[in-house]
This record gives C-alpha cells, sequence and structure tokens, in this order.
C-alpha cells in the first residue's frame, strides 16, 4: 500500500473497474477516496 504519495493514472483506472466490476455490487451511496492516504494524514495535522 502507497501512502501520503502522488496518485498514478493506474490507481484511479484500477478504483474505477472496482466500481463497474461485479465486486462493487453491494456498493451504493459511498464515496471512495483515492489520494494515496493523503485526506488522512491531513486529518492528523489539521
Amino acid at each position: 500500500m502507497r501512502v501520503n504519495t502522488l496518485n498514478r493514472r493506474v490507481d484511479i483506472e484500477s478504483a474505477a473497474v472496482f466500481l463497474c466490476s461485479a465486486a462493487a455490487s453491494f456498493i451504493n451511496g459511498a464515496i471512495l477516496v483515492v489520494d494515496g492516504g493523503q485526506w488522512v494524514a491531513a486529518k492528523r495535522l489539521g
């Protein structure tokens, strides 16, 4: 797992492919944060 790094194109693509797959069929109304852990780091600092 890469933490607190800049996103790569493949990171966003992987999330999009997952959300379009049958594996995500039970997910609805959720926000999937794909930011390399920057959101978590900001909460700790702020």
